[in-house]
């Protein structure tokens, strides 16, 4: 019995000493970045249906200040569109219909801040002030080595959309890999980036929507 107990007590001080490395790998990681590019992949799962669909395409962002971001995101498949966002603003190009949609984020901040807390340049303490946070292991995703982490939302808005959160973080270089999204619902997003830059140089130009003449501008919501 005691040797049992022994191994137990091993276990979950070799578990709390795993979280607190890949944290402290992030902290350490977060406070070098300010950009990055790469390919995007995300999947949509729809419980009710059973049903995915995945659409692919590249990212860049960059850090403008502590809790800033610049994004743009160019999907190509397999409906094409282009997303950008900086500040509290978003806006959508859809190239087939000729049309932007613009959307104020500050309405939405807690889902834009949700994403800057689990993205890139994050820190291990973000992460601790508002998740549980829990170390599930190693795992190799697009073929690179990761630690995968388990966050569960702690109290306010986000608990009542989200269930949990998991992120699989590159060994090297302490940036995420993959993130799942799950909702309370059983829905979730599962994104995962490849092919990653980290700090491109990376200028104003490269989040501008580069649109054509004639494209209509809609505010929905508004």
């Amino acid at each position: 019995m005691r040797l049992v107990l022994t191994g137990v007590v091993f276990c979950l001080a070799a578990l709390g000493s795993s979280t607190d490395e890949v944290l402290s790998k992030l902290d350490k990681a977060a406070s070098s970045f300010k950009s990055m590019s790469g390919n995007i992949s995300q999947s949509n799962y729809t419980k009710v249906l059973d049903e995915t669909t995945t659409e692919t395409g590249q990212i860049s962002l960059k850090k403008v200040g502590p809790k800033e971001l610049s994004v743009l995101i160019n999907f190509v498949t397999p409906n094409p569109r282009m997303v950008a966002f900086g500040g509290r603003k978003a806006e959508i190009y859809y190239p087939k219909l000729k049309s932007v949609q613009e959307y104020d984020l500050g309405k939405r901040s807690d889902l834009l801040d949700q994403f800057l807390l689990v993205g890139f340049g994050t820190t291990g303490k973000d992460l601790k002030a508002n998740y549980n946070v829990k170390f599930l292991g190693d795992e190799s995703i697009a073929g690179q080595k990761t630690h995968k982490l388990e966050l569960t939302p702690g109290a306010g808005p986000r608990i009542e959309k989200l269930q949990k959160l998991e992120l699989w973080v590159a060994a090297e270089g302490a940036y995420p890999v993959q993130q799942k999204f799950i909702q309370q619902s059983g829905d979730y997003y599962l994104i995962t980036y490849t092919d990653v830059q980290l700090n491109p140089q990376l200028g104003n130009e490269a989040f501008k929507l580069n649109l054509p003449k004639g494209v209509k501008r809609e505010f929905p919501g508004k």
